[in-house]
């Protein structure tokens, strides 16, 4: 089992996948020039028996929502953190264990669909949530021209090649969309329109 923290805050998210160590010390710098941060942030861990814990740091660390001081308990699948730095700026960690560090993603061929909306929502083209932070409507992918266009039309936003977008972006080949544990990537440019694909359901736990 394999666990990747995703930190993001308002501007930046970015995926750390922990080293497959036991009982040692570790960290992972959060850089001030990718999350728009008055300096670089050092999270300190450590691995005892396989159960990965954030060392004191001397900042203040809760659980979301309840607001529950995080106190050095072992940090667990779907654990959602919230850091505030001294400057009062915030930056959350969301805790994932995964079976293997490397993924086949699934490819799905959308040459016949116009407008992909991705959400919550039942009438969603592809429907999923993950910790209560995906939107009834998080998102759509629709055709512009020759371009795909992601459109940002929830309220925790999309993130593209690790940084937070702003209501619409033009997408490139290889780009990387992150709408809150549901990731792809843009391997073609260009489609046909009028959908015609049943829903996608997504398990994401």
């Amino acid at each position: 089992m394999s666990c990747i923290l995703s930190v993001y805050s308002t501007k930046a998210l970015k995926e750390y996948l922990l080293p497959a160590i036991d009982n040692a010390d570790n960290s992972i710098v959060v850089s001030k020039s990718v999350f728009v941060l008055a300096q670089d942030v050092v999270i300190l861990l450590e691995v005892v028996g396989g159960q990965w814990f954030i060392r004191e740091m001397g900042l203040s660390i809760a659980y979301i929502p309840l607001q529950e001081k995080y106190s050095g308990q072992p940090l667990k699948n779907g654990d959602l953190l919230m850091l505030t730095l001294p400057e009062g700026q915030i930056i959350n960690i969301i805790v994932k264990e995964v079976k293997a560090s490397f993924v086949v993603y699934k490819k799905y061929d959308i040459s016949e669909i116009g407008t992909i909306k991705i959400g919550r929502d039942k009438d969603c083209d592809i429907r999923y949530d993950f910790l209560n932070l995906v939107s009834g409507e998080h998102g759509m992918i629709r055709k512009e021209g020759n371009l795909y266009v992601v459109e940002d039309t929830g309220t925790n936003g999309i993130f593209i090649n690790d940084m937070r977008m702003a209501r619409m972006w033009k997408l490139s080949f290889g780009d990387r969309i992150d709408m809150q544990a549901c990731i792809a990537n843009c391997l073609i440019i260009g489609v046909n329109t009028d959908r015609g694909a049943e829903p996608i359901d997504l398990n994401i736990s």
